[in-house]
């Protein structure tokens, strides 16, 4: 747990960085919200005191972030340790607005991922014989058409035809298949056809199965690697026989939805994955960690 200390924070903003070390030295304090799915996710960063130069540059970037149905002003949060600085937030700007307090200036910025995701339009009919990857394929590029998000992991996925069915066996559209109206919709539906999720976060589609996590190795939390207090079960009575959990731990960017934690405690122990997740943080009061609600594999 050597690691877990000197905390720190970096935004960047369209073209303007700020980072709560070195010549800057400011105040940055960071609430983050993120879940396994395809809702928008939220961020709100504060930034005190900036100097009247940054805040104008920043204020002038408010009519760029009017752009949100597509591309809209991009913002970069990046949190951390002396060396292990990671991102926590990729997003795009929804507002941005400074005000005078009587400590000083207050810069706040709203953000979310994923925006426009929803509205992005398909009309496309495949032919007998095409299968998931390929349905998923056209899926995943109308969408990013719309909104920018990336998609190469899906994308090398189809190419190398990894998405299969329940079964594991390859689906096959043996009559074809019309995909229309919401692309998103239509995505969902498939996955959820063929026991896939989709996920957006950081500004990148996902598909992954329900059992599978984002990476190949869980992040280990216990006693001396940043779990805070013991866990909690959590009932669920949409899900009786579902093994949830909610912890707090301190703040790491390796914890994402669909990210994989091993816990190791007292009272609790095994391999989850993270359904929800909220970043609190600021680098000079006392915030500094991370909520998550996760399920047992």
């Amino acid at each position: 747990m050597a690691r877990l200390f000197g905390r720190r924070a970096r935004v960047t903003v369209g073209s303007v960085r700020v980072d709560s070390e070195g010549q800057d030295g400011l105040r940055v304090a960071f609430t983050i919200a993120k879940t396994l799915g395809t809702e928008p996710n939220s961020c709100e960063v504060t930034i005190a005191n900036l100097n009247e130069d940054t805040r104008g540059k920043l204020d002038s970037m408010q009519e760029l972030s009017t752009e949100i149905e597509s591309k809209g002003l991009p913002i970069d949060v990046e949190a951390g340790y002396q060396d292990t600085l990671g991102a926590v937030w990729i997003g795009r700007v929804r507002s941005i607005e400074s005000e005078r307090t009587p400590t000083g200036w207050l810069t706040r910025v709203r953000a979310r991922d994923g925006i426009g995701a929803g509205k992005a339009p398909i009309s496309k009919t495949l032919k007998p014989g095409a299968d998931l990857n390929d349905a998923i394929g056209e899926l995943v590029a109308s969408i990013r058409a719309k909104t920018g998000l990336a998609i190469e992991q899906v994308t090398k996925a189809v190419k190398e035809r990894r998405f299969t069915g329940p079964d594991g066996a390859l689906a096959v559209f043996t009559r074809g298949i019309t995909l229309d109206g919401s692309a998103m919709r239509r995505l969902e539906q498939l996955a959820d056809d063929n026991d896939l999720d989709v996920v957006i976060t950081d500004e990148e589609i996902l598909l992954l199965r329900k059992s599978q996590t984002t990476a190949t190795e869980a992040v280990v939390l216990g006693p001396d690697t940043g779990l805070v207090g013991s866990p909690v079960r959590v009932r669920d009575e949409k899900r009786p026989g579902v093994l949830i959990v909610k912890v707090k731990a301190l703040l790491q960017p390796l914890f994402h939805p669909g990210g994989g934690i091993r816990l190791s405690s007292e009272t609790l122990s095994g391999d989850f994955r993270i359904s929800k997740l909220q970043h609190q943080g600021d680098t000079h009061g006392a915030a500094w960690h991370t909520d998550l609600e996760a399920v047992k594999l």
